[in-house]
């Protein structure tokens, strides 16, 4: 006897797929866009945001401090998204291409930093 395939929806906006085990969940195409290009362009945001305060409101030392924390978050952030990213294209997932846009947005602000100094 066949087990029919079942699709459930929860409230996180993933669906589960499966077909009687463990069901498999897979993030539907806009939850994607927001976790791999959004949620990841905080960062060049929160450095830009940074590098246009004036330097009579933090401080030179300070700015460039905060600045460089946040290029060095961003730049652990864009090494760990790329190792996803290739590990993912070993293994042939489809969505590897995600993480490589995500390893991107998190790049600019560290190019940035090389640029600017």
């Amino acid at each position: 006897m066949e087990i029919p395939e079942r699709s459930t929806d929860d409230r996180r906006g993933q669906r589960n797929i499966g077909t009687g085990g463990a069901p498999r969940c897979e993030i539907l195409p806009m939850k994607r866009k927001i976790y791999h290009a959004v949620i990841p362009a905080i960062m060049p945001a929160i450095f830009f945001l940074i590098v246009a305060t004036p330097v009579e409101t933090l401080g030179c030392l300070v700015r460039g401090l905060l600045a460089s924390m946040v290029a060095l978050a961003s730049g652990l952030g864009a090494l760990a998204t790329a190792s996803m990213g290739v590990r993912g294209r070993i293994r042939g997932d489809t969505y590897s291409p995600w993480w490589i846009i995500s390893t991107l947005v998190l790049t600019i602000p560290v190019v940035a930093l090389l640029i600017l100094a």
